[in-house]
């Protein structure tokens, strides 16, 4: 890999490489920690980004020196939500307070808090705008931009058979009532207005606290 990455940096000038990968923090001694010392020995000095979310657990101090060393300028993490119970709800991925360590090591590595967001889920069965504005709050307060994605359900998940009862479509016949652009879980609680609002919120509080 690392072979490929010098080819198009010194064949094609490519300077930014894009990782999309939910795992790609699994199991790092045998994976990218390897990836990314060949990359510093061989002195590539290229830019990379993970748009998608990073496991929280894995983010060690060592493990955010060594990707901030290596050239990371975009930093993902999957928080989902910072509701303790919507946390149990949804698989238990990662605490408030490991997402805060993982932040607090991703800092002292040298990231700035532009460089560094945070995934949210909307949208979910139940979901009022109040647990979300609450969750991006917490986001802020730990200097990290929140960043909104919409759920969508899919069969056979832990949600799917809450999504069906929450849903105001007809999600078990109708695939396309599944696309996340229609929040196809919305309520009264939640909406594509509550939605908007949410964004606006974002934007303006990542423009006048987050680029200082």
């Amino acid at each position: 890999m690392v072979d490929e990455i010098e080819f198009w940096k010194d064949r094609y000038r490519v300077r930014d490489f894009t990782f999309y990968d939910d795992a790609l923090m699994e199991d790092p001694s045998k994976h990218i920690t390897p990836l990314l010392k060949e990359v510093i020995k061989r002195k590539l000095k290229v830019n990379f980004h993970s748009p998608n979310g990073l496991n929280i657990r894995k983010m060690s101090k060592d493990l955010a020196i060594l990707i901030h060393d290596a050239g990371f300028k975009t930093v993902r993490l999957s928080l989902e939500s910072a509701d303790k119970e919507r946390q149990k709800n949804i698989g238990n991925k990662a605490t408030n307070e490991e997402f805060q360590e993982a932040v607090t090591n991703l800092r002292k590595a040298g990231f700035l808090p532009y460089q560094i967001g945070a995934y949210l889920l909307t949208g979910l069965p139940g979901q009022e705008f109040e647990e979300v504005e609450r969750s991006i709050d917490f986001i802020l307060k730990s200097k990290v931009m929140p960043l909104l994605a919409e759920y969508s359900p899919l069969p056979g998940t832990t949600l799917w058979e809450e999504a069906i009862k929450a849903s105001p479509f007809n999600i078990s016949k109708e695939p396309l009532f599944h696309n996340n652009s229609i929040l196809p879980c919305q309520s009264e609680f939640f909406t594509p207005t509550h939605l908007n609002q949410l964004k606006h919120k974002i934007k303006e509080k990542v423009k006048s606290d987050l680029r200082k």
